[in-house]
């Protein structure tokens, strides 16, 4: 008797600790599908601007900042494969320096280090033009990633449609669309 008590307690641990890792964009939890994940977005406030079967597109208010929101789906809508957001571009390296530090820190304190991060940028470059010329060019690199049971997190300074602008984007993956997709995949190969 005691043995299966302890076995229920060691399951009821690890089922509390899946439970915190499970992904959550807005504190709403990221599942169910694509249509059902939305309307709750659009109960916080988040306005719809465009839709098809695989993704959705939203916008507004993410930690305080506008941004923009994607919900993606592998299979036409019937379940969440991902999130996306992405911020308003800047011009300005130093304001996308600073917002990437700050949604690292944030996230750090939520889920803890990340599993993977790399910072790189050429040392000799200082102006302004060069390293938005520099991040455009693939010479810059500012990635996080946070792997979780339910799935990853991934923070990062992508380039934007012009030469002179960059943006931060971050990314929900839930784990089992992952491994759907790959899935899908290996019967392509």
């Amino acid at each position: 008797m005691k043995k299966i008590i302890i076995v229920f307690i060691a399951l009821l641990a690890h089922t509390a600790l899946i439970a915190q890792e499970h992904l959550t964009f807005k504190g709403i939890p990221i599942e169910g599908s694509m249509k059902e994940f939305c309307k709750k977005l659009e109960r916080k406030g988040i306005k719809q601007s465009g839709t098809n079967s695989k993704v959705t597109i939203l916008y507004g208010d993410f930690a305080g900042k506008l941004a923009n929101i994607s919900v993606s789906s592998m299979d036409s809508g019937k379940a969440i494969q991902s999130v996306g957001v992405w911020f308003t571009s800047s011009d300005k390296w130093s304001n996308l320096a600073k917002d990437y530090e700050y949604y690292k820190k944030l996230y750090s304190k939520k889920y803890g280090n990340p599993s993977e991060s790399r910072e790189i940028k050429p040392d000799t470059i200082e102006n302004n033009d060069a390293l938005m010329q520099a991040l455009y060019n693939g010479q810059i690199s500012y990635f996080s990633k946070w792997q979780l049971s339910g799935g990853t997190i991934e923070l990062s300074i992508i380039k934007s449609n012009s030469l002179k602008y960059g943006r931060i984007g971050i990314s929900y993956t839930l784990v089992d669309a992952l491994e759907a997709k790959i899935h899908d995949d290996l019967k392509d190969i």
